[in-house]
């Protein structure tokens, strides 16, 4: 009579545990072509005019107000003082990247890592420099969107899956007016509404471990968060050379907007800087009905099991 109740106890066991255990996923992003839009259980991103600016907001939240970031433009500078920041007038030369027409967008699937699946859409245009010279007055300027179906680590980056936007801003050749200057790539942070209209939105300053500092953005009538991280140093390559080096970045108000200004490096070949896009507080995700299905099943499978051991407690 043991050995019955041993094996009916554990066959109960097995039963419960197999019925009770769900396989949870995210969901993997979504890409929508005709709108340029990003879709994710915890985030959406549209680009703008199928531009470097984004539009961000959480499923469902998006009825009146949403947040933007706007890459707005590089400048190249010298340094006239030395404080390694940017300062107006210092620029020698610039660059718009919005207003300037659609950049060339493509979207792919791939598999990522820790077992993810990510979904990596690809920005990229030759931007005029302003003022022209006799010589080559474009650059290329590329925006890699990475996003993935879970959390994942990418180079001492913790990405949040589903919530969260991983970007690769890469900058190759650059036609420098001078050999001591330098760039500074301004980002425009804010709200705006369905009309366009833009408005600030409450900004802090965050710092985090592993180089990575953060600008957040708060607005009184939405329920959730957006921060802008970014790395303090940047990737170079100079011919056969790639080193780290540090960045500064100022945040500042101008003309009633909150404009980063992160200062890169002089370079040869090529610059890549990557910051992040998160969606933080207000997005915890709900279960959805696929999770429920299990724990309801679950439920059921106790009750059965219950009834069955005490029907052969009985017997016995």
């Amino acid at each position: 009579m043991k050995i019955k109740n041993g094996i009916l106890i554990g066959a109960i066991i097995t039963l419960v545990t197999l019925l009770s255990t769900p396989v949870y996923s995210l969901g993997a992003p979504s890409w929508n072509s005709n709108t340029a839009t990003i879709e994710a259980p915890g985030i959406v991103v549209r680009f703008f005019d199928r531009q470097p600016h984004y539009l961000i907001w959480v499923p469902g939240e998006n009825g009146t107000t949403v947040y933007f970031i706007k890459f707005l433009e590089i400048d190249e500078f010298v340094d006239q003082n030395g404080n390694g920041l940017y300062e107006e007038n210092e620029r020698v030369a610039f660059s718009y990247l919005t207003g300037m027409g659609e950049w060339n967008i493509y979207a792919e699937t791939l598999e990522g890592p820790d077992n993810s699946t990510e979904l990596r859409i690809t920005m990229q245009a030759t931007i005029m420099i302003q003022p022209t010279t006799f010589g080559n007055s474009t650059a290329n300027v590329t925006f890699v969107n990475h996003i993935f179906d879970k959390d994942v680590d990418l180079n001492e980056y913790e990405i949040a899956g589903g919530k969260e936007v991983k970007i690769d801003i890469i900058i190759e050749n650059w036609p420098w007016k001078y050999k001591n200057s330098m760039l500074a790539l301004g980002i425009i942070f804010g709200t705006c509404d369905h009309q366009g209209r833009e408005y600030r939105a409450q900004i802090h300053q965050r710092e985090h471990a592993n180089h990575q500092e953060g600008v957040e953005l708060e607005h009184g009538e939405l329920g959730y968060k957006l921060e802008f991280r970014y790395q303090d140093e940047v990737r170079v390559r100079n011919g056969d050379q790639e080193e780290l080096i540090e960045i500064n970045g100022t945040l500042e108000e101008k003309q009633n907007k909150d404009i980063l200004y992160l200062v890169y490096p002089h370079f040869e070949d090529k610059l890549v800087h990557d910051p992040s896009i998160k969606a933080t507080e207000g997005t915890e995700f709900e279960l959805p009905a696929d999770y429920m299905i299990p724990i309801g099943v679950a439920g059921v499978a106790i009750v059965a099991a219950v009834a069955i051991y005490a029907v052969f407690r009985r017997k016995g």
